[in-house]
Formats: structure tokens, sequence, C-alpha cells
């Protein structure tokens, strides 16, 4: 996912660029330099909505908003069909075309919107950005409750072994107590040391704040320990905390999709609609 956020902001830097370009500094402007190098037809270089270049923004921004229902036809069409990549890389395509999609259209509107098309732009908005907060819930119910349960044990028995053997001077009952204590503050950092019954926003809450504990508060923890003990010791804690609130998780799903796709609905519709309209009342090209 990283590569693909890198991308789309490099999507983002060039046509900020480009834009600034060719609304304050024409001579600066890529799309000039190739129109008048003669690899560009001759007509005006213009940003304003219906013009163009906007034409194209729009088209290119809306057919990379289309593209994102691959990942549907990936999920619901082809489940069990593995030589089609994985449903994780799916999403991931899924998200990057949801972000550089609404990019493309913003810059189509020239950063004015407003009328018809607004309803559209701030739906596609609103399920763009839940669609980045629901990979973060989609990516805690990839695996069963034993599946993560037998994951956590093998990076802690892995830990175990490396602590074990940089501490060979101790007694096995004293190395077992200090083993008991770095696990539980572990999973107390990690938000998962609670075994009473969690509630949704408890879950949700306890996840969030326990990943940003992990980022700061581990290597305090991991500086004195053996070589590798950061990663185990944080893969052990959130694989033992997503088996912990797994239930919870498949809930917020469950609301997560009610709340998603209306919005999805209502920015196509939308779009078309515009886009109809916009066609039949075309303003030639000047």
């Amino acid at each position: 996912m990283k590569t693909y956020v890198r991308l789309w902001l490099l999507v983002c830097i060039i046509f900020t660029y480009e834009y600034l370009a060719l609304n304050r500094f024409p001579e600066l402007s890529i799309l000039h330099w190739i129109q008048i190098h003669g690899y560009l037809p001759d007509f005006k270089l213009n940003t304003l909505p219906g013009k163009r270049i906007s034409m194209v923004l729009g088209i290119a921004g809306f057919a990379i908003m289309l593209l994102t229902n691959f990942y549907s036809f990936r999920k619901r069409l082809f489940s069990g069909n593995r030589s089609m990549g994985s449903l994780a890389g799916w999403l991931n395509f899924h998200i990057f075309c949801g972000l550089v999609g609404p990019t493309l259209i913003l810059f189509h509107t020239d950063f004015k919107i407003g009328g018809l098309v607004a309803i559209s732009f701030w739906s596609m908005v609103i399920s763009f950005s839940s669609g980045v907060i629901g990979r973060y819930f989609y990516l805690q119910i990839t695996s069963s409750k034993k599946e993560l349960e037998q994951s956590s044990e093998t990076c802690w028995g892995n830990f175990k072994n490396n602590y074990s053997r940089v501490q060979g001077n101790l007694k096995s009952e004293q190395i077992d107590q200090q083993l008991l204590l770095i696990q539980n503050k572990v999973l107390s950092v990690a938000g998962a040391a609670q075994f009473e019954e969690q509630g949704i926003m408890q879950a949700i809450f306890g996840s969030l704040t326990g990943d940003l504990r992990l980022r700061f508060a581990l290597p305090g923890i991991t500086s004195t320990l053996p070589a590798r003990s950061d990663y185990l010791l944080k893969t052990f804690a959130i694989l033992r905390r997503r088996a912990k609130y797994l239930s919870q998780f498949q809930q917020v799903m469950g609301y997560w999709h009610s709340f998603h796709m209306p919005f999805a609905f209502l920015m196509y519709g939308f779009a078309i609609i515009h886009i109809i309209t916009a066609l039949i009342m075309m303003v030639p090209e000047t």
C-alpha cells in the first residue's frame, strides 16, 4: 500500500505543478512545452471547467473511479480463484483508484464545486474517505480466530527462544517470570491485556490507541532485548489483539458497508447525470 500512496502523492505533485504553471506561468508548463514542440494539437491550454483539459481530466477521473469496482467483482464473483491475485492486493488497488480518481476530478472542476456536481463530488469524497478507514477494519478480520491465535503463539515462541538463549545464565523460573512480565507489558501497550468483554467502540478505540502506543512505547521496552524482539513482540501483540476483537470488528464491517455503499451509488448516479448534461450542453472549444 505504501507504493500506491507514494504514487498518488506523485500524481498530486505533478498535477498541482502543472495547474499552477498553466494558470500563472505558462512558459513553465509541461503541456505548453509539449505543444510548442509539435507533440500536442494547437488548442488553448485552459483549465476552466468545460474546456478540453478539464474534459480529459473528468473522463480520466471517472474512468479510474469505475476501476474501483474490479475489487468488488473479484471479491463476489471470483472469491475462490487465487490465480486472480489476493483480495488484499485488490483492496489496495481499489483504494489507490479511489484516491487518484477524486484527485483528477478535483482538478477537472478547477476547484469550483457547486450545483448538481457538488452532490456527486462530496458523495465521492465521503465514499473514498470511508474506504480508507474501512481498509483498517477489513485487515482486522482477514483471518479466523484460530489462525490468529496460532500465529501469535508462533511469534511468542520465537521470541521466547531468543530471550532464553541470551539469558542462559538465569534459572528457568527466573526466565519464565521475566517473560510473563514482558508479555503483560506488551499486551497492555497494544490494548490487548483486558480480558473482559469489550463493546464495539472500546474495540475501535483500544485498537487505534494500541497502534500508537506500540509505535512510540515499544522501542523503550525492547531496547535491552535480543535482536528482532521489536518485530516479534509487535506482531505477537497485534495478532493477539485482533483475535480478542475479531467479533467486534466483524460487526463494524457490517455497519461500515451499510454506510459506504449508498454514497458510492449516489456518486455514480449524479456523476452520470452530470456527464449526460455536459454532453448535451457542451460548449465548443475556443
